[in-house]
């Protein structure tokens, strides 16, 4: 009998956590401790769990520091290395759906543009589509009359903290460590090019993450800002 997706997975998923094949790790497999804890080992039975997924198909594509938007609890992790080092909750889009349209955070993998000034009320971390011209972005939280974002953004319903056009908004502070993590992540070339970008996936929900149409190839960073102080229009963004 052919074996079921789930098993596939189960033994991609083993496989990847085991030996850790991407070129990240093997770079930094000696200098982690002699007693990290070992990866559970997953079954055909097991519900691979999102984050889990997530790490293991960006170190696929290379890549072992990024930043987890998961829609379903309505939160950001930060992960470097299979760890989840930090969490934060956030605003998301209202409408529930994984293509982008007003309303909704659409899924995918995004490389992100982050503008020069991080200190401006209207900074912003720009993803999309490059190929679409279509962008939302990760910014501070906005305090718009009538939604009570403030409040809303520490409700531990994650339902609640759907509010948004479709982009993410963050407590301030949160953003700021965000904006931090996704600085450090960036790599230089010659010249002062960016070499690496950092990336964010974010999760889909109308279809479960291993049934997803996730790209083969990292994507390119949508042309719509280039790295300097976002302009005031920027603000409308919400």
């Amino acid at each position: 009998m052919a074996q079921t997706l789930k098993t596939k997975l189960a033994v991609l998923f083993n496989s990847l956590l085991l030996a850790g094949t991407c070129a990240y790790g093997q770079a930094h497999a000696n200098t982690q401790s002699e007693n990290q804890i070992e990866p559970p080992q997953l079954s055909e039975q097991d519900e691979v769990p999102d984050s889990t997924f997530a790490i293991n198909y960006m170190r696929s594509l290379g890549v072992d520091r990024f930043i987890f938007l998961d829609k379903k609890t309505a939160s950001i992790k930060l992960i470097d290395r299979g760890v989840i080092i930090h969490e934060v909750p956030a605003l998301i889009g209202k409408h529930k759906g994984d293509f982008i349209k007003d309303g909704v955070t659409q899924a995918g993998v995004f490389a992100l543009q982050i503008s020069g000034n991080q200190a401006l009320d209207e900074t912003a971390i720009i993803y999309g589509f490059a190929e679409k011209h279509a962008y939302n972005a990760i910014h501070p939280l906005m305090d718009i009359k009538g939604q009570n974002r403030p409040n809303r953004i520490k409700n531990e319903n994650s339902e609640k903290r759907r509010i948004t056009d479709g982009c993410i908004n963050l407590a301030r502070d949160d953003y700021n460590q965000i904006a931090q993590f996704a600085i450090e992540t960036l790599r230089f070339g010659r010249g002062g090019k960016i070499s690496k970008y950092t990336y964010m996936l974010i999760s889909p929900e109308k279809s479960a993450m291993s049934d997803f149409n996730w790209p083969m190839v990292l994507p390119q960073p949508v042309a719509v800002l280039p790295s300097v102080p976002l302009p005031t229009p920027m603000i409308i963004l919400k």
